[in-house]
């Protein structure tokens, strides 16, 4: 069996390729203070390393909300939930915004609090949320 130049490159390549669990010393070789300014002249600027710094990341509250097709928290075995939330509840502590239309935009109901709206009927927005947002 004869292979093509390229077939035989790639079964090499594969064969050259890292494998796992394998590991490779790498050296890292400073560059002398002035190398650039030696080699190519002034370049108008003077270059730092930067400072590490650690992420100050807040940690996020899990929150969870509950909301139903139909209106007093009733269960529903429907999964299409655009256009089909009656009654919304989140947990306490949370906020949640709904929003009429997808991308959180158009009209909204807002400041969602526990224990939630039994009947989003009650401020005309029975079966029209498409997008929600809880904080």
């Amino acid at each position: 069996m004869k292979l093509s130049f390229a077939t035989s490159f790639l079964v090499a390549l594969a064969n050259a390729a890292a494998v796992p669990g394998v590991t490779h010393d790498v050296t890292r070789i400073p560059v002398p203070v002035g190398y650039f300014e030696s080699h190519l002249g002034s370049v108008g600027f003077t270059v730092t390393p930067a400072e590490p710094r650690s992420p100050k990341v807040a940690a996020r509250a899990i929150t969870h909300f509950y909301a139903c097709v139909d209106d007093d928290f009733r269960d529903s075995f429907n999964n299409d939930w655009n256009d089909a939330i009656t009654s919304i509840g989140p947990d306490k502590g949370t906020t949640c915004t709904i929003w009429f239309d997808w991308k959180c935009a158009g009209r909204t109901v807002d400041n969602i609090k526990d224990p939630g709206i039994y009947n989003l009927g009650d401020f005309n927005f029975n079966d029209a949320a498409s997008s929600i947002k809880c904080q």
